[in-house]
Parts: structure tokens; sequence; C-alpha cells
């Protein structure tokens, strides 16, 4: 299943960054989709896509540079998206344990 984590965390990285380019709010379906494909690919020990790694890269410089405040709503989904990801990754987690 890891092909369609890979293509589902580099489809949504690109929508995310394409939101933020356009200074517009990223939905939050968007982030948790992005969180859960990342959560499997790390279970799974892939590697991200170069996306993926933009994405990661354009988030650690907003925040490096103190400027993630003027990215419109992504405030809000990075607040969404860490209070999903611990929720997320139980259920991943639970459901690989129990096979």
């Amino acid at each position: 299943m890891s092909v369609v984590d890979y293509e589902m965390a580099e489809r949504t990285s690109k929508e995310v960054l394409e939101h933020l380019q356009n200074n517009e709010p990223v939905p939050n379906y968007i982030f948790q989709n992005l969180l859960i494909a990342i959560i499997l690919l790390t279970l799974d020990h892939k590697e991200l896509g170069p996306n993926t790694k933009m994405l990661c890269s354009c988030l650690k410089e907003a925040y490096e540079y103190d400027n993630a405040d003027k990215l419109e709503g992504f405030d809000i989904g990075a607040v969404y998206g860490a209070a999903q990801f611990y929720k997320e990754f139980q259920e991943i987690n639970k459901g690989r344990t129990s096979d």
C-alpha cells in the first residue's frame, strides 16, 4: 500500500504548497490526508517524495524566519493536524498490530 501512500503524500503536499503560495487557507481534509499518508510511509520505513520534502522545507523555513503567521489559514491547519496526528497514528498502529 506504500505506493498509494506515497502518491497521496505527494499530491496533498503539492496542494498545500499551492494554497500557501496563493495565500489561501488550506482545507483541513487536505492536512488530514497528508498526515495519514506520512504516518503510513513512516510506519513502512519509506522515503518521502520531492513535493513532501519541499513542503517540509517550506514550513521549516516559515517557522525559522518567523513568518508562519503570514501563511493564510496555516495556523489553523497546523493546530488541527497536530491534534489529529496522535489520534490517526494510534488508530493506524492499532490496526497494524491486530493483524
